[in-house]
């Protein structure tokens, strides 16, 4: 995975407290001199990372956006790994839950689900190469809000493959979806070994990858919109599936 920026007061901080090895360079205006942006300068200090400070065009141009607070840091993500390798040694284990996105395309959609899946301790993300924003983003990046530097991210050719590979590891796999063959969450019995697929809001999932599915699920709502945001829906069957294991 290529060096990326990550801005914001936020993401930076919870990167120099995480993985402060995998910064490159801390960069900071020249325009803020507050106690945040201090105590941010002292954690690159006491890790003994290259500091710049620069003006807030600089931070505009590398960042891509106006809203950086003051602040961006030039990271090398190394979380990436290999599918079948992460399931070769997760194999035999129970109580493991996959998420596979399927056609996220909005960079802020996918920050926010990568956020939702390390908070309810996904263990992997898988991620077409094709077809889906970029994880090296910075806006992916900042909404992520520190996930990035936790998460085990694969990176697949063909999704569907992915899917059938999970399966010969003994995962089952559920897809949400508004289909009329689809059960309700509050009736799915979570598996040991259990891969969700997310489609996108305006499409849900491709036909191929649904046919893929073991079990198609709908979340149950009560009010009239009958619809949620894709990072909200994410989080709302990680939760139960957390409930369920634990009952």
């Amino acid at each position: 995975m290529s060096s990326t920026y990550i801005f914001g007061i936020h993401p930076v901080a919870t990167q120099l407290k995480a993985l402060s090895d995998n910064v490159e360079v801390l960069y900071l205006s020249n325009q803020r001199h507050d106690a945040k942006i201090k105590f941010i300068e002292e954690m690159a200090r006491n890790n003994q990372i290259v500091l710049q400070v620069v003006d807030n065009q600089y931070l505009d141009k590398i960042t891509g956006h106006k809203n950086h607070q003051g602040v961006a840091a030039k990271v090398n993500m190394n979380r990436m790994v290999d599918l079948k390798q992460q399931l070769q040694q997760l194999d035999g284990v129970s109580n493991i839950t996959f998420l596979a996105l399927d056609g996220i395309t909005d960079p802020q959609n996918l920050g926010a689900i990568l956020r939702t899946a390390e908070c309810f301790g996904v263990n992997l993300v898988i991620l077409p190469k094709n077809n889906s924003a970029n994880i090296d983003n910075a806006v992916v990046m900042k909404t992520a809000s520190g996930a990035l530097n936790f998460l085990n991210i694969a990176l697949v050719n063909n999704l569907t493959q992915a899917i059938e590979l999970c399966k010969e590891y003994g995962f089952w796999v559920a897809g949400t979806s508004l289909s009329q063959n689809s059960i309700s969450l509050d009736k799915f019995e979570v598996t040991p070994r259990l891969l969700w697929i997310m489609g996108s809001e305006g499409n849900g999932l491709k036909r191929l990858v649904a046919e893929h599915c073991d079990y198609l699920v709908t979340i149950p709502m009560i009010g009239k919109t009958q619809s949620l945001n894709v990072s909200v829906a994410t989080g709302v069957v990680l939760s139960y599936t957390n409930m369920f294991r634990n009952r």
